[in-house]
């Protein structure tokens, strides 16, 4: 058990998904008779689970990916595809007002033919920040 073995020594814990794995981990936290606030617990992609350690002073930070605005942006661009309209290509940057992935770049997807693809911002939302504030979902 890493946490009875090297506790001391460990700084921070990386979750992938704060709502599947956070609460394991600070479950684990706590069952080594620890506090999850002395370490930085953090992870990418957040829920209503997440949010909840959040707001509890349980995770440092969360990286938010913003799978809704890439759906819509791959939604709107397949249709601006069939419509025969240009998309972005490698090099531009796509800009949205307000939105808190932009500004993004296009660069070359090596994973397919003549591929593209956009790399959004992801915002930190640490516990300082108001997880249900709507902006950053």
């Amino acid at each position: 058990d890493l946490l009875n073995l090297h506790g001391d020594k460990v700084l921070g814990i990386y979750v992938h998904t704060p709502d599947i794995m956070g609460s394991g981990v600070v479950n684990a936290v706590e069952n080594a008779n620890l506090n999850p606030a002395d370490y930085f617990i953090s992870g990418i992609c957040i829920g209503k689970e997440g949010i909840g350690l959040l707001q509890e002073g349980k995770l440092y930070a969360v990286v938010e990916q913003p799978a809704l605005d890439a759906a819509i942006l791959a939604v709107e661009y397949i249709h601006d595809m069939f419509e025969g309209k240009a998309l972005p290509e490698i090099g531009d940057t796509v800009e949205q007002e307000g939105a808190l992935w932009s500004p993004a770049q296009v660069i070359e997807n090596t994973y397919c033919d003549e591929g593209r693809t956009l790399l959004i911002q992801a915002p930190l939302i640490p516990q300082e920040c108001d997880p249900a504030d709507p902006q950053l979902w």
